[in-house]
């Protein structure tokens, strides 16, 4: 991994783990000595992350993207889409005899990894870690990237944790009945599980976020 690289994953990082908030700014000396590169690679860091949206460049440093409420609504919408297609995927893969019986097994403790999370951080690990490997298991690698792109977005621009609050247990009911789906090699019934369970969470944020 070149300098340049490790500059970016470690803002993005940074970024994506609510270390800032939507409009703070990122000054290049802090950063810099905080990830123990010099300026010129981290300032190439931050142009990959300003293509990415997540932050803007502004003088010697960035801004954290901050995104109007219908702006992250709008990508929620899109990453349902995107969520069908991969537990789509997935599941067709299981029906074909692609997944092996111990990828179904590490999907059904990524699920349990969320339902026993006892703290809001390990909670919103363990969740992306469960929507990360049902893309994964679908296998098409241009809907993983597209969705790291989104997942990024929506957490930085937003600083909202929706994996708490009220809806925390029909969340766990909907990522059992997206993993069954799969399970079952089901294609259709994991299409409209996957998309139904962000749609919620994008009605969800809607109403936190007004």
């Amino acid at each position: 991994m070149s300098v340049v690289d490790e500059a970016y994953e470690g803002v993005r990082s940074m970024l994506i783990a609510g270390h800032f908030k939507p409009g703070d700014k990122l000054r290049e000396p802090d950063l810099a000595t905080t990830l123990g590169v010099s300026r010129t690679p981290l300032r190439e860091a931050l142009r990959s992350l300003q293509a990415e949206g997540l932050v803007t460049l502004a003088g010697r440093g960035a801004v954290v993207t901050r995104m109007s409420a219908e702006g992250v609504y709008d990508l929620y919408q899109y990453r349902a889409v995107l969520e069908g297609f991969t537990a789509e995927q997935a599941a067709q893969r299981n029906r074909d005899g692609e997944l092996s019986p111990s990828q179904i097994s590490s999907l059904w403790a990524r699920e349990k990894a969320v339902e026993n999370a006892s703290t809001d951080s390990s909670r919103v690990e363990s969740n992306l870690a469960l929507h990360q490997y049902v893309a994964e298991l679908s296998g098409n690698s241009s809907a993983i990237e597209a969705l790291s792109r989104v997942w990024a977005q929506i957490s930085v621009s937003s600083a909202m944790n929706l994996t708490s609050g009220s809806w925390r247990g029909e969340m766990h009911e909907q990522h059992r009945t997206i993993v069954e789906a799969i399970e079952a090699g089901n294609p259709d019934h994991a299409f409209t599980a996957g998309r139904a369970h962000v749609r919620t969470a994008a009605e969800v944020f809607r109403r936190l976020a007004t």
